[in-house]
C-alpha cells in the first residue's frame, strides 16, 4: 500500500528510523542509496503501444518474510498512460442506460446499502450515472439480496434508490433475492415475434452486439435478395412478415443476443428452439456452422413464402388428447407448446370445422395471424427442393445439450442432417416434450434469447414499443435478482466509465451475546469446581475415579499476611498447625471431622513474592468409613508437586473432654514470662505478631497449662482453629524443651474440633513425657472444643536458605609450554 501511494503520488519516502546510513556498508560501490530524506520520483511513464524495455516507468519491488518461514516478492510498476482518445473518452462519459447494481446480505441491509449510497451520490453532483454504475459492478462483491436500478439520466437513477430504500421499489428497480439457479436454457422464439425495428435499439447501444449482428447480417445478405437491415429497420411491416425475412431477420437477432449475453457471463447448458428458432440454437451448440446456419435459414423462409398463400393456425388451451380426436379432414396438430396448449394448422375452412368443435367444449382458441399453415400438409410442396438445397449439409455433434423439435427429446445420432430439417418442416413442434425433459434434469432457469418473450415464465429482454437497452437490462436485472451470475461490466463499453469514489458496505450494526448455559465461566462453578469459603482453601472436586474430593488452595505471605510472622531458622514455614486445619476442613467435607493421624513428611517454605499451590487429596472411604488424606505443594506455574503431610480421617464418635472449669488449676504455680518470645527468637523461633497469642504458662509438676489469645489483626473467620491460635497453644513447650533445641511437632492424633474458634482466650495443658496436649475454650463458651492428644516432637536442624554468589576466575597469565597440539 505505502508503495503504490508513492506512486500514484511521484514521492520516494524517507527510510523510517534512520538518520544516518550505517558505516559498515560501502555505500559508494554500487548505485543503491539510502533514503533518509523524501524526493521526487521522476518517471517517463511507457506508451500503450510501447514496446518492452521503452520508457521508464515507477517501479518497486516489496519484500516479505514472514515468521513462519514464508517469504514474498512483488514488482509494482506504473500503469501505461491512456492515450489523447482515451482519456478525451474518460473526460467526457457518453450517455446511455445504465445499470445500478446494489447487493447486500440481508433484506434491510440492501435498503440500508441503497440509502448510503444515495446520499453519496446526492452530495457529490459530479458524478456522471455511467461512472457510479461501472464502479458499482467493478470493485464491489455480490451478495444474496440483490437490486438493479435500471436509467440514463441521474435524477431516474436517483428515484429508483430512493424507492429501494424506502421499501417501494418503482418501475425501474428489480430486486430480489438469489436462489440456486441450477443450468441455464436458452430458449429461442420462432416465426411471429418478429417486428419492425427489432434490434436496433441493441444496436446502437452495445458495440460487442453491433460486431455479432454485422457477421451474421452480412452472412445473410449473400442470400436474400434484399439487405436484412433495410428490412428489418425500415418501414415495411409487410415486407419483413413475410417467411422470406422473418425468419433470417429472427435468427440474426436471437444470434446477437446470445454472443452479448455471452459477452456477460451467461452462457447456456441447454439450447432448445421453437421451430425456425431451432436453427439458431443447432448454430449456438456447435451443429450448424454460420455459413450452414444461414443457408438453411434463407432457403426454408424463400420457399415456404413461394408456398401459395391460405391456410390458418389457431391455438387452443386443451390438450393435445382431448384436441386429436376433434380433427377435421387435412388438420394437424401443428405444436405442443404445453400440457393444456396446443396448436392446430391446415386448410382454412377444415380448420374453421375443428374451433366450432371446440368453442362449445368451452375451450379458449386463438386465431394466429400467419401467411401459411405451417407444419401441416400445405407445407409438402416445399420438402423435395428444401432437401435438394441442403443436399451437402455438414452437421457436427452438439457441444452442449440441445433438444430436438422432432422428437422432443436431446439429439441423437444422425441430427441435424438434411433430411432431418426436411423432417423438421412437416413435423409439430414437441415444445412441451423437450420442456418435461429439460426440467427432469434438476433446477433450471430459462432465458427466452429474442423478442418478446412468451414460450416460458423467463423475464422479457426484447419488448416492442420499449426502449430495448432499458428491456435488456431490467430483464437481465431480474435473472440476476433471482441468483444468475453476471457480468456487468460489458454493459460500459464504450461508455468512457471511470471508477469513483463509492461508500463502503453498510454494515448492520448489532450485538452478538453469546447464549446464556447457565455457567458463568468467572466463577468457580462455570469451571466445574466448588467454593469453600475457607481463607485456605478455595475450593473443592470430587474424584469420579476414587470416590474422594481435592481441595485446592494458594498461599502466600502477600495473600495471607499473617503466614509472613511464622519464621523458623530464618525461614517462612508454613506452621504445623495449618496441616491440621487442613485436614480437619477436609475430614468435614467427606463426614470425618477427626484426624485419626497427620504425619507432617516435609516442611513448606514460603517465598516471599511467589505463590504456593497446594491441594489436599483425600481417598475414597475404606470398609472402616476412614479415609487417607495427604497435602501437596507446588509453585505457581510449577509442574512438580511435592508431598508435605498424609494422615487418616475417621469418622466422629463421642468427644473425651478435660474438666478445665478450675482454672487456673489448683496447685499450679505462675510462670515467669516475662522475654518470653526474646528467648525463643534467640533459639531461633522467629514469630512475629500474629503468633505472639501466648498469654500466660503454669506448671504443676510435670504438667504446663498455658493461656493464649488471637492477636485483634488476626481474622479468625472461616477456620475452624486459626492456626495463629493452635500454634501459640504450643508455645508453652518452650518452657519444658531444653534451652538449645530447635524443634518442630511432626505427628499429630485425634484432632478434633466441634465448633470454630473465634477471638478470644483459650487455654490448654502440656505434660512433658511424653507429651500430652487438652486444651478446652471457656466454659462460658459451650462445646467449642477441640482435642489433640498425643502428638511428638523432632528435632530439625533447619538450614538457613543460602545464596548462590559466582566468583570471578582470570584464565592463567602464562601459557602451557609443554602443550603439543596436533594437525
Amino acid at each position: 500500500m505505502k508503495m503504490v501511494l508513492a506512486m500514484q503520488h511521484g514521492v520516494l519516502p524517507k527510510t523510517l528510523h534512520v538518520d544516518v546510513p550505517t558505516p559498515h556498508v560501502d555505500w559508494s560501490a554500487g548505485a543503491v542509496s539510502l533514503l533518509t530524506e523524501s524526493r521526487p520520483w521522476p518517471a517517463e511513464p511507457a506508451e500503450p503501444a510501447a514496446g518492452r524495455g521503452q520508457g521508464r516507468p515507477r517501479r518497486a519491488a516489496v519484500s516479505s518474510f514472514g515468521i513462519s518461514g514464508t517469504n514474498a516478492h512483488v514488482i509494482l510498476e506504473q500503469a501505461p498512460s491512456l492515450d489523447g482518445a482515451a482519456a478525451s473518452e474518460l473526460a467526457e462519459p457518453v450517455a446511455g442506460v445504465v445499470p445500478w447494481v446494489v447487493s447486500a446480505r440481508s433484506g434491510p441491509a440492501l435498503a440500508n446499502q441503497a440509502r448510503r449510497l444515495l446520499a453519496w451520490v446526492e452530495q457529490r453532483r459530479d458524478l456522471a450515472p455511467a461512472d457510479v454504475g461501472w464502479s458499482l459492478v467493478s470493485t464491489r462483491s455480490v451478495f444474496e439480496h440483490r437490486a438493479v436500478v435500471v436509467g440514463a439520466e441521474r435524477a431516474q437513477l436517483l428515484s429508483g434508490l430512493a424507492g429501494l430504500a424506502a421499501g417501494e421499489p418503482g418501475a425501474a428497480v428489480v430486486a430480489g433475492r438469489a436462489r440456486p439457479t441450477g443450468q441455464t436454457v436458452f430458449v429461442f422464439p420462432g416465426q411471429g415475434a418478429q417486428y419492425l425495428g427489432m434490434g436496433r435499439g441493441l444496436y446502437e447501444r452495445f458495440p460487442l452486439y453491433a460486431t455479432a449482428f454485422d457477421a451474421v447480417a452480412d452472412e445473410l445478405d449473400r442470400h436474400l435478395r434484399l439487405p436484412l437491415r433495410q428490412v428489418l429497420w425500415g418501414t415495411d411491416a409487410a415486407l419483413l412478415e413475410s417467411t422470406e425475412f422473418a425468419q433470417p431477420a429472427l435468427f440474426a437477432v436471437e444470434v446477437a443476443l446470445a454472443a452479448l449475453l455471452a459477452d456477460m457471463g451467461v452462457v447456456p447448458d441447454v439450447v432448445l428452439g421453437h421451430s425456425v428458432g431451432e436453427i439458431t440454437a443447432a448454430h449456438l451448440a456447435g451443429v450448424l456452422s454460420l455459413t450452414d446456419a444461414v443457408r438453411v435459414v434463407v432457403a426454408r423462409g424463400r420457399l415456404m413464402a413461394g408456398l401459395p398463400a391460405g391456410g390458418a393456425m389457431v391455438a387452443v388451451a386443451a390438450s393435445e388428447d382431448e384436441v386429436t380426436p376433434l380433427l377435421a379432414p387435412g388438420v394437424e396438430i401443428a405444436a405442443v407448446n404445453a400440457a393444456d396448449s396446443v396448436v392446430v394448422s391446415g386448410p382454412a375452412a377444415a380448420v374453421d370445422v375443428v374451433v366450432d368443435r371446440l368453442v362449445p367444449l368451452g375451450r379458449r382458441v386463438h386465431r394466429l395471424a400467419v401467411s401459411h399453415a405451417f407444419h401441416s400438409v400445405l407445407m409438402e410442396p416445399m420438402l423435395p427442393d428444401f432437401g435438394t438445397v441442403l443436399a451437402d449439409l455438414t452437421a457436427d455433434p452438439p457441444q452442449i445439450g440441445l433438444m430436438s423439435n422432432v422428437t422432443g427429446q436431446l439429439a441423437g445420432s444422425g441430427y441435424g442432417s438434411a433430411s432431418y430439417w426436411v423432417e423438421h418442416v412437416r413435423k409439430p413442434v414437441r415444445f412441451a416434450d423437450s420442456v418435461a425433459v429439460i426440467e427432469s434434469l434438476g433446477a433450471v432457469t430459462f432465458v427466452e434469447v429474442g423478442p418478446r418473450a412468451g414460450l416460458t415464465a423467463s423475464p422479457p429482454l426484447l419488448v416492442k414499443d420499449r426502449p430495448e437497452a432499458r428491456s435488456l437490462l431490467t430483464g437481465l436485472g431480474e435473472l440476476f435478482a433471482q441468483g444468475m451470475s453476471m457480468d456487468w461490466r460489458t454493459v460500459f463499453t464504450g461508455l468512457g466509465a471511470q471508477r469513483v469514489e463509492l461508500p463502503t458496505y453498510a454494515f448492520m450494526r448489532r450485538g452478538y451475546w453469546l447464549k446464556d448455559l447457565g455457567v458463568d465461566q468467572t466463577t468457580l462453578s462455570g469451571v466445574g469446581l466448588r467454593g469453600l469459603g475457607h481463607p485456605l482453601l478455595g475450593a473443592v472436586v470430587e474424584r469420579p475415579d476414587a470416590g474422594g474430593v481435592v481441595l485446592t488452595g494458594v498461599l502466600s505471605p502477600e495473600l495471607q499476611g499473617w503466614l509472613g510472622d511464622h519464621v523458623v531458622g530464618g525461614v517462612t514455614l508454613f506452621p504445623g498447625a495449618g496441616f491440621v486445619e487442613l485436614a480437619l476442613r477436609a475430614g468435614d467435607e467427606v463426614g470425618c471431622p477427626v484426624v485419626q493421624e497427620l504425619t507432617l513428611l516435609s516442611p513448606l517454605a514460603l517465598p516471599v513474592g511467589e505463590a504456593t499451590r497446594i491441594q489436599v487429596v483425600v481417598g475414597d472411604a475404606d470398609g472402616a468409613g476412614s479415609r487417607t488424606l495427604s497435602v501437596y505443594s507446588t509453585r505457581a506455574g510449577g509442574d512438580s508437586w511435592v508431598l508435605h503431610a498424609d494422615g487418616v480421617l475417621r469418622a466422629g464418635g463421642p468427644g473425651h473432654g478435660v474438666d478445665l472449669s478450675v482454672w487456673p488449676p489448683v496447685g499450679a504455680s505462675v510462670v515467669d514470662m516475662t522475654g518470653v518470645y526474646e528467648r525463643l527468637a534467640q533459639r531461633g523461633y522467629g514469630y512475629g505478631p500474629a503468633f505472639r497469642g501466648l498469654r500466660a504458662v503454669w506448671r504443676r509438676g510435670r504438667e504446663i497449662y498455658a493461656e493464649v489469645a488471637a492477636s485483634e489483626d488476626v481474622k479468625v473467620a472461616g477456620f475452624g482453629i486459626h492456626p495463629a491460635v493452635l500454634d501459640a497453644a504450643l508455645h508453652a513447650w518452650g518452657f519444658a524443651a531444653a534451652a538449645d533445641q530447635l524443634t518442630l511437632p511432626f505427628s499429630w492424633q485425634g484432632c478434633r474440633c466441634r465448633q470454630p474458634v473465634r477471638p478470644g482466650s483459650g487455654c490448654g495443658s502440656h505434660r512433658q513425657t511424653p507429651v500430652r496436649c487438652r486444651w478446652r475454650w471457656p466454659i462460658r463458651r459451650a462445646c467449642r472444643c477441640c482435642r489433640c492428644a498425643s502428638w511428638r516432637f523432632v528435632r530439625y536442624r533447619v538450614t538457613r536458605c543460602q545464596r548462590r554468589h559466582w566468583l570471578p576466575v582470570g584464565w592463567p597469565v602464562t601459557g602451557c609450554s609443554n602443550w603439543h597440539g596436533r594437525r
